[in-house]
């Protein structure tokens, strides 16, 4: 007979003061315990049920703040060409920064054709894939030696500075993560 048991174990990550050089040096432990987890823990003794069970764990959700999740997800954040993470929607830039000017400024006064509607579902969407494909680039980029402010550029423009740990892993060492 199969017994469905529901448990959740919330975990907060608070830095401290200061932001940690390397935030993914603290959430590779993390990780590794959760692949434990996820693998299964044989003999737990669940209320209700005589024999001892084997549970597993899957993450379900992270909850950030907005500087947090950027980190989290090595996001660019608001300083990039695409800052909606997850819809493709383009900014104008401006010297080094970009701006999400809700009508295009090229259309002359009292057109105003708006740039882009981020309700509903017009929008094309960024995939793990298509994501996974821009760090790529901006990974090359980096190993074939350009300049931090081509790089950086490049990053901006792509939306994501490298691979995330929880959401996009590098493809040579998914295989290690069998929980995501």
């Amino acid at each position: 007979m199969y017994y469905k048991t529901v448990s959740q174990l919330i975990l907060g990550v608070t830095p401290g003061p200061g932001q940690p050089a390397d935030l993914e040096s603290f959430l590779h432990p993390i990780a590794e315990e959760l692949n434990e987890l996820a693998s299964g823990v044989s003999g737990v003794t669940v209320a209700g049920i005589r024999e001892p069970q084997t549970v597993h764990t899957f993450v379900v959700q992270f909850t950030t703040d907005m500087p947090g999740g950027d980190k989290l997800l090595k996001a660019v954040g608001s300083n990039g060409e695409y800052a909606g993470r997850f819809r493709i929607f383009a900014g104008v830039k401006h010297k080094r920064r970009y701006y999400y000017a809700p009508f295009d400024p090229d259309d002359p006064p009292p057109s105003k054709r708006p740039r882009f509607d981020v309700k509903g579902d017009r929008l094309p969407r960024q995939t793990a894939d298509s994501i996974t494909a821009g760090v790529a680039k901006v990974k090359s980029a980096r190993a074939a030696g350009q300049s931090k402010a081509a790089v950086r550029n490049l990053a901006q423009k792509e939306g994501f500075k490298g691979y995330s740990l929880f959401f996009w892993p590098n493809p040579s060492g998914r295989g290690s993560l069998p929980c995501f």
